[in-house]
């Protein structure tokens, strides 16, 4: 599917990929069912963000990794609805740590609510997660030890993604980042939001021990590719797509991976302006044009983007223990999707 930026469908696929609709917007009724809002308003916010819609690729990995492993997505849809809520939770706080304006084409949380109102919102949302996987202890034919199993990941997850979050806001200090270390932030802040969900839907699913590990290793590449297109779009891609400013990141000063190669390989003035630039939340139109072309002449675009493909190449090897069904197709192809997406 190179080149396209939809998922190919084709025999037993459709099928599926109709069904995973279906049971996705069975997802977001169990998301509205946890919010269950009264008068107060981080009720209001906690549904902003997700009114204003989303990709709901988390909660269909949970539900993919149900189903490549031969389980039923029914016994999977609670714990699908608290990764989302948990996600839309991360989000908000990441607005209030970079200070970000929009979020999928609407005012951030903290923007529109105010930042004491977005915080609480999303320690609430953080904490729906954990009834969500209460709810799903309830399910027939799910136990006791594939829920703890479940918590476990899910709360493992939570602590990873603080160590990323962490690892990113002290990297904006240095100038000697490296690609590993880079690699490793991607792994923690974003990688681990796609590795989480697959295996706690390969558990829930009854999943081999071979299986689940697989699924892991898949979601962890794929969700590193995911990130470093993510900052490739972030300067290239069209903000009407993103909902965020372009070239947010540059202004933010975030160590992504571009920049890190950049920083490893401009020499001079082509260097120093890019340096200049970052974190300059009051740099000049003119400076951002002359460090964004800065970047552009050291070929890390083109670094980044060749990395992500073999990411994706050597996620799609990883999904070899599984059997040859149409969930599995859909995760290859979902791989090849994350590549080329536009948003």
């Amino acid at each position: 599917m190179k080149g396209s930026n939809t998922l190919t469908r084709s025999g037993n696929e459709e099928e599926i990929l109709e069904k995973l609709g279906e049971s996705l917007e069975k997802v977001l009724r169990e998301v509205y069912d946890l919010l269950d809002p009264i008068d107060l308003t981080i009720y209001d916010s906690s549904l902003h963000l997700i009114n204003a819609g989303g990709k709901l690729l988390r909660p269909m990995l949970v539900l993919l990794g149900c189903q490549a492993v031969g389980g039923e997505v029914e016994k999977a849809l609670p714990v699908a609805a608290g990764v989302e809520v948990a996600h839309v939770a991360s989000l908000i706080h990441d607005d209030i740590i970079d200070q970000g304006a929009k979020r999928r084409g609407v005012e951030s949380v903290h923007m529109k609510y105010g930042t004491p109102a977005a915080i609480i919102t999303g320690d609430m949302l953080i904490l729906k997660n954990f009834c969500a996987i209460a709810k799903n202890a309830k399910i027939s034919g799910v136990s006791n030890e594939q829920i703890v199993r479940v918590l476990e990941v899910s709360s493992q997850a939570g602590v990873t993604l603080c160590e990323g979050e962490c690892m990113d806001l002290e990297f904006m200090n240095r100038h000697d980042v490296t690609e590993e270390e880079c690699i490793e932030m991607y792994r923690k802040k974003t990688a681990i939001g796609f590795h989480a969900p697959l295996v706690m839907g390969g558990i829930l699913g009854g999943g081999t021990e071979a299986e689940i590990e697989a699924l892991g290793r898949f979601g962890t590449l794929i969700g590193v590719a995911f990130q470093i297109q993510d900052d490739a779009l972030g300067l290239f891609g069209k903000e009407e797509k993103l909902g965020k400013p372009l070239e947010s990141d540059i202004a933010e000063g975030k160590r992504t991976l571009m920049v890190v190669h950049a920083l490893q390989n401009l020499k001079d003035e082509d260097r120093h302006a890019l340096i200049s630039a970052l974190g300059n939340k009051n740099c000049s139109r003119e400076d951002m044009d002359i460090a964004i072309k800065a970047l552009r002449s050291s070929g890390s675009a083109e670094y980044a983007r060749k990395k992500a493909a073999d990411l994706v190449e050597k996620a799609k090897l990883e999904l070899a223990p599984l059997a040859d069904i149409p969930a599995k197709e859909t995760l290859l192809n979902l791989a090849d999707f994350i590549r080329f997406r536009e948003r």
